[in-house]
């Protein structure tokens, strides 16, 4: 895909987005307007009444879920238009992991967020959207190592003007020898970002150390 290419997608899935919050926010308003009107029928009886409202409690859930989801594909689609050079470490973090929960979730692992050591004051870049999608192919490396049933470790903090994230998962003695096996495409990656990726030993396994490089000074905040 080209630059131009990639702007362009950038472009329409921001719109698509904004659209789709929309529509969510019709959903929302529509299910308050049956909840007012169950509230002034006085001749709805209670079973009825509390299916009525067990549904549109799961609506209001799903809308959440969908907002959620509208939200973080916005943010990434404004990277790729390029309209943002900078993003929080530790939202790069929490990007990455939402975009892999449903990965993680089909093999019943855990992805575990530890809470960031000064991440959120480390702004990256200058790409928030390729770091993302670096840290999304770490975590694809590391379900592949992992039990189920088991856990991924994602810790991010400051370091120095940039930041390190720890991808750490519990597979045993031969984790950290897989996941070294594992390096060479992810380095590659890393290196056209400016990145670093090494695997090491972690307590019980192995872990990915991936330094993000700091955005520069002045840019765009998502």
């Amino acid at each position: 895909m080209t630059a131009a290419e990639q702007v362009l997608c950038g472009r329409i899935g921001a719109g698509l987005t904004h659209e789709l919050k929309n529509v969510l926010a019709i959903v929302r308003e529509s299910a308050g307007l049956i909840q007012d009107i169950l509230e002034l029928e006085k001749g709805v009886p209670e079973e009825r009444r509390k299916r009525v409202m067990r549904a549109l409690a799961a609506i209001e859930t799903q809308i959440g879920r969908g907002e959620e989801m509208a939200e973080r594909l916005n943010a990434l689609a404004h990277e790729l238009a390029g309209d943002v050079s900078g993003r929080d470490a530790a939202e790069v973090v929490e990007a990455a992991a939402f975009l892999m929960r449903r990965a993680a979730r089909s093999k019943r692992v855990a992805l575990e967020i530890r809470p960031a050591a000064g991440a959120r004051r480390a702004r990256v870049g200058p790409r928030p959207d390729r770091l993302v999608l670096l840290l999304c192919a770490c975590l694809e490396r590391c379900l592949g190592l992992v039990p189920e049933g088991g856990s991924i470790l994602l810790a991010c903090e400051a370091s120095g003007p940039g930041a390190v994230v720890r991808l750490a998962v519990a597979g045993g003695e031969g984790a950290a020898a897989g996941l070294a096996a594992r390096l060479d495409e992810l380095q590659a990656l890393g290196r056209e970002l400016g990145c670093t990726v090494a695997a090491e030993p972690a307590p019980g396994g192995g872990a990915f150390v991936v330094g993000l490089p700091a955005a520069a000074a002045g840019t765009a905040a998502s």
